[in-house]
């Protein structure tokens, strides 16, 4: 909860809707590489620890661990090592360098709050998005 916590603070200043979207793509768009899979299955593991304070016995409770044994690749029963595994191993790095790449952006002064990285990596989606679709009509 604490790294969800980091992460929204960080990529997700001032929002309240469309949180998991918002922060697979800037969290994406500032790494320069996909972390979606990852983010949005912890953001949903983390959805089900706040909105149930567990795991288990929910809607959708088998399709979480699935997808966590998948992507751990661990084929264990235990539930609390896949956990700990998916967040030491593949969410926690991440967030890591989240934080790293956003301070060395206040370091350089190219960002003056979270407020302004937000914007910037919304700025850059959206040239992104509008690039990538002004180039495929074009090639038509």
């Amino acid at each position: 909860l604490q790294l969800a916590i980091v992460l929204e603070s960080t990529l997700l200043a001032g929002h309240t809707d469309e949180l998991n979207y918002r922060l697979s793509l800037r969290s994406s768009a500032l790494l320069n590489r996909d972390v979606t899979e990852i983010l949005k299955l912890f953001y949903t593991v983390r959805s089900h620890i706040v909105h149930n304070g567990y795991i288990g016995e929910n809607k959708g409770y088998k399709s979480i661990f699935k997808q966590l044994k998948n992507l751990v690749n661990i084929h264990k029963d235990d539930e609390t090592e896949l956990l700990y595994y998916f967040v030491t191993d593949h969410v926690e790095p991440i967030i890591r360098e989240i934080l790293y790449k956003s301070f060395l952006l206040f370091a350089e002064g190219k960002v003056k709050d979270y407020d302004d990285l937000n914007k910037k990596l919304d700025s850059f989606i959206l040239k992104q998005i509008t690039k990538d679709n002004f180039e495929v009509n074009n090639a038509e």
